[in-house]
């Protein structure tokens, strides 16, 4: 699937990020599916292109499609504690997340939305430097 994408954008003088819809993932599977899958794009060297969109050296990736009022894919807390947390961690997969504003407004139940909030501020954090 990233071929054409890259193909185009080279062709075009674009550049270009993945973008993971989990819309439809249910939470308890939410977090291996989308970590896999990007292992497996920067392992193949997916992010390398050179005209892959980058953020402070960091590769570009976007998440969406988690809605707070869906039953079925919610984003807990923990869960987006977990994705964060994996994104934040210093190696290959390491990404400047552009959703990061989501994960901390769809994280449930509010009440715990206080759990996540120092990954995100160690993440903005990260993002001055």
């Amino acid at each position: 699937m990233p071929d054409h994408v890259r193909e185009a954008a080279q062709k075009n003088g674009r550049v270009w990020a993945l973008s993971y819809d989990i819309a439809g993932t249910t939470t308890d599977r939410l977090f291996e599916v989308l970590t896999n899958d990007w292992k497996k794009m920067v392992d193949a060297k997916v992010t390398a292109d050179a005209r892959y969109l980058h953020h402070g050296g960091k590769s570009v990736v976007q998440v969406w499609g988690f809605y707070h009022k869906n039953e079925h894919n919610l984003m807990t807390s923990e869960v987006a504690n977990k994705l964060m947390g994996f994104f934040q961690t210093p190696g290959p997969y390491t990404a400047f997340s552009g959703r990061r504003r989501r994960l901390e407004l769809a994280a449930k139940p509010r009440s715990r939305l206080a759990e996540t909030l120092p990954s995100l501020r160690r993440l903005r954090s990260l993002e001055r430097r």
